[in-house]
């Protein structure tokens, strides 16, 4: 999420907990109750699925996220005043044998590729998300 820090100055240090609490509480509906969310530092959560016949295809569950996540949220500020804000999110998906992936390594590339999409995702207004996984072995 690039611009988590934006309404630090305006609405006070409270607004990065709300917003990284409600971003959490979106990912775990889009992705589902069966997978693991974490936070690997403030502005990048880690999402794990398992690819089982009962989960739906992860590019579709990915697209599903990205859209949810970077939907608009209120943020409160010191003096209750709401605030509006619009995660601006990147989003990288790799897929990887889990007897064999070294976990920095996956990491790291779905950073590297989350940061990428960021940097080219649309901004306030715009449309559109699109995801392409990628493939570690």
């Amino acid at each position: 999420m690039s611009n988590l820090y934006e309404l630090a100055a305006s609405a006070g240090p409270s607004a990065e907990h709300q917003i990284l609490s409600t971003v959490a509480a979106r990912i775990r509906r889009a992705a589902g109750f069966r997978c693991v969310v974490g936070l690997y530092h403030p502005r990048c959560f880690v999402v794990v699925l398992t690819m089982d016949p009962h989960q739906p295809p992860v590019r579709a569950t990915a697209a599903r996220m990205a859209l949810t996540v970077s939907n608009p949220l209120t943020v409160f500020d010191e003096q209750r005043k709401r605030q509006p804000f619009r995660p601006r999110i990147g989003l990288g998906v790799v897929t990887v044998d889990p007897a064999s992936a070294t976990p920095t390594d996956v990491i790291n590339e779905a950073e590297r590729q989350a940061l990428a999409m960021a940097s080219t995702a649309p901004r306030d207004g715009e449309q559109g998300v699109e995801t392409e996984p990628a493939r570690l072995r």
